[in-house]
């Protein structure tokens, strides 16, 4: 009887045991959801990583499946990830929502309280057809750094015209100092003068120039643009010896020596600068294109990216808390001081090197940069170009023309 009485107890421990059990096993899978998130910045690893940490924790239903791959293979994961409807969230930027085909891959998050923790004018910059898809990471700028210690020792101050920018440059070069230090052997760096240059001589006359190229209203070879690419010219020739064979990755290092006056390149450079050199005393300024020095307070401004929900996710309601979490100040704040990049929310605390530049930000007339205005689908060789152009291979008549025939011998690539 005794021996019956115990065999029935362990039957009855064992039916409660596999009943817990099942109970835990059914709960875990009926709760748990994969957020599938993919992102084009290997470099940012280290900050998601702690970031998700932390965000499982919070949310221990929801279980984070994160990719990143370099931006030379992100558009493979982009197309494929998409296409099998196997991503929630996407790291973009403006050029993936600029078709109507492309933006119906995505929610419109205008209006959703997240967009509310961000600075009305980024968002602005993100908008296309007045609707918003993006929750803005940061912002770039195209900026010229110039060196304090050089300046007074010259007894130069910051150049507000191009005029002053040239005399300053060739004073500097007369006392053994690189005038401008360019890392041309890349070639795509050209784009930030042209980007710089465009902005203070070409919209800061007429704002709606880039769009009134789409109807011919306005051309690539009206005097404003041939003014502008002469203008590039004349800036190459400030360049210092040999600057087609400078990788663009050295130019930061080198002025960071304290061997050059002025360097033309992204605001992300700062940081740069800072770790070769937390000593050196430099600023970050407009390239003053214009002698009028009221246009030279144009700023090209970019966002740095963002972060887009898939239309057809089967976990919005995960990515929208993805996104409220990671735009919770604190954790916003430990990514603008990871990436040393503007940041897009007001009240942030940052360090030297982005404030300055934000500074600069605040004091001017922001506008987005020249290669955001681009007609989509549409040919523009300026980057070959221009480098033809500060090589003197070229005259910026000829480029403008060249640049002409491209854009309308593109037009049945045209989009929107």
């Amino acid at each position: 009887m005794k021996k019956a009485g115990f065999i029935l107890f362990l039957v009855l421990i064992l039916v409660i045991t596999g009943c817990q059990q099942s109970s835990k096993t059914n709960g875990s899978s009926k709760k748990q959801k994969e957020l599938r998130i993919i992102n084009y910045r290997v470099e940012d690893k280290a900050y998601y990583d702690e970031l998700n940490k932390k965000f499982q924790e919070k949310y221990p239903d929801i279980k984070i499946k994160y990719d990143s791959v370099p931006t030379k293979d992100y558009q493979v994961l982009f197309n494929s990830r998409t296409a099998a409807g196997e991503v929630d969230l996407v790291a973009g930027a403006k050029d993936y929502i600029r078709t109507e085909k492309s933006r119906d891959m995505f929610m419109d998050l205008t209006g959703k309280p997240v967009l509310s923790k961000y600075k009305k004018e980024a968002l602005k910059l993100e908008e296309v057809k007045g609707k918003n898809y993006l929750v803005p990471w940061n912002n770039v700028a195209m900026v010229t750094f110039y060196n304090k210690k050089i300046l007074k020792e010259l007894n130069i101050e910051m150049p507000k015209t191009w005029d002053e920018f040239k005399s300053a440059a060739q004073k500097a070069k007369k006392k053994g100092y690189m005038p401008v230090v360019f890392g041309g052997k890349d070639q795509w760096p050209i784009a930030m003068p042209v980007n710089e240059l465009e902005a203070t001589m070409v919209r800061s006359k007429d704002s709606k120039f880039n769009d009134k190229l789409r109807d011919g209203e306005t051309k690539f070879t009206d005097p404003v643009w041939v003014d502008m690419l002469s203008r590039l010219k004349e800036l190459g020739s400030l360049f210092q010896q040999n600057s087609a064979g400078l990788a663009y990755g050295q130019a930061p290092g080198i002025f960071a020596q304290g061997k050059a006056a002025f360097m033309v390149d992204g605001s992300w450079s700062a940081s740069q600068i800072t770790a070769a050199n937390p000593k050196l005393d430099y600023g970050v300024m407009n390239l003053p294109g214009s002698n009028n020095a009221d246009d030279n307070k144009n700023l090209g401004v970019k966002s740095g990216g963002g972060w887009m929900v898939t239309k057809d996710s089967p976990n919005k309601d995960a990515a929208m808390k993805y996104l409220d979490f990671i735009s919770e100040k604190e954790n916003y704040e430990k990514y603008i001081n990871f990436t040393k990049s503007i940041p897009v929310m007001d009240g942030v605390k940052v360090g030297k090197e982005i404030s300055m530049v934000e500074e600069l930000v605040n004091a001017n007339n922001v506008i987005p940069v020249w290669e955001s205005t681009f007609i989509p689908g549409a040919k523009y060789d300026f980057v070959n170009l221009g480098m033809k152009l500060i090589s003197n291979n070229i005259t910026p008549e000829k480029a403008a023309e060249q640049m002409q025939k491209d854009l309308e011998g593109s037009k049945k690539y045209w989009k929107e």
